[in-house]
């Protein structure tokens, strides 16, 4: 199973994706069962007995894969060779795993996705040059190369790449996930310290950044018209703790606390007094995402002229945004069940 984590910024896609591993896969290592939703991780022997976990409520903690607690206390060399293999999966999955499986805003293409081309393309626009292989064929060997039943990809995809995969590997095999959020808090948290910007390895402007954000806005509003893609609202979810996936529980990594309806303990202790977001600024996101059909307008005449390059027959402002089965929308917030909010109605 894929399943495709596609969400706004803000909401820290990758530590969401962990949780969905270790929910949805059974791990085993040398016949023993590794629950990694269980942090840090239990270990359980073939016979059903717990042999490696923390004190955790009433199951006190224990070591017996790694000493011989019934020989003096010595060192079991075959528990420490599975208890290696067990790291070695750890970082695999969660560490290197999650790297190599998240995309920024690689698999995004809004022309395609309202019909004015026909070539499915995915540049890699609004993101940090990566490291890791990160083409449609990479995504491909990553899922087909999975270490348990259930695969995760975390970043910005659009309707074309959804549709693609489905069809590459069977839509019974793909679940799309879409996490929304209020765009008022988006715009307030997602700004960075400049010092974010100025660091070599990050290789991510201040404006790039923040053509990401819009773009995971407008996706996100495009994919919760589509009815075979989940639309899971963020304050939602922190509210109840968890999100479902199959009928099964997913629970919150930890920092997710709710602070209120619109933040979590941690963002309002470690981001909302930064104020990298001026009220001015969030008031003019507020204006941009309320406007936006509108603002699309200006921008269609700037691009009109590009597009009619590559079409056979010429097109207009207004069939540039008539086109396709999804309809660009006036007002965001409306159309994701939203209103805007001020600096004061979010840190409340």
């Amino acid at each position: 199973m894929l399943v495709i984590l596609n969400g706004v910024e803000t909401i820290h896609k990758k530590f969401l994706a962990r949780k969905i591993l270790a929910a949805l896969n059974t791990f085993v290592v040398d016949g023993y069962t590794v629950d990694f939703a269980t942090e840090p991780f239990k270990v359980t022997s073939p016979t059903g007995e717990i042999v490696y976990c923390m004190a955790h409520g009433d199951q006190p903690a224990t070591n017996k894969l790694l000493i011989d607690l019934d020989n003096d206390g010595v060192i079991d060399p075959e528990g420490n060779a599975t208890f290696a293999k067990i790291i070695e999966l750890q970082d695999k999955l969660f560490l290197e795993g999650g790297k190599n499986n998240h995309f920024y805003a690689v698999f995004i293409d809004l022309l395609y996705d309202f019909g004015i081309t026909d070539t499915l393309n995915f540049p890699n626009r609004g993101g940090p040059t990566l490291r890791h292989p990160h083409g449609y064929d990479d995504v491909l060997e990553n899922y087909n190369n999975r270490l348990g039943t259930t695969h995760v990809i975390t970043g910005i995809f659009s309707k074309g790449f959804i549709n693609k995969i489905k069809n590459d590997i069977g839509a019974e095999n793909v679940i799309a996930l879409n996490i929304i959020r209020n765009p008022s808090t988006c715009a307030l948290l997602h700004r960075k310290t400049p010092d974010y910007y100025e660091d070599p390895g990050k290789e991510l402007t201040l404006e790039e950044d923040l053509e990401k954000f819009k773009q995971s806005i407008i996706n996100a509003a495009i994919l919760s018209q589509l009815s075979d893609v989940i639309t899971i609202k963020f304050e939602d979810i922190i509210t109840a703790g968890k999100f479902t996936i199959n009928n099964v529980d997913i629970p919150l990594p930890a920092g997710y606390d709710k602070h209120n309806e619109w933040l979590t303990v941690w963002e309002n202790e470690n981001v909302i007094p930064s104020n990298l977001v001026s009220s001015e600024e969030l008031d003019s996101y507020n204006t941009l995402f309320q406007h936006y059909l509108s603002n699309e307008k200006t921008k269609a005449t700037e691009m009109l002229e590009y597009i009619n390059l590559s079409r056979t027959t010429p097109i207009n402002e207004e069939q540039l945004l008539a086109l396709g089965d999804i309809k660009l929308p006036e007002d965001i917030f409306v159309l994701l069940a939203y209103t805007p909010l001020t600096r004061e109605d979010i840190s409340e």
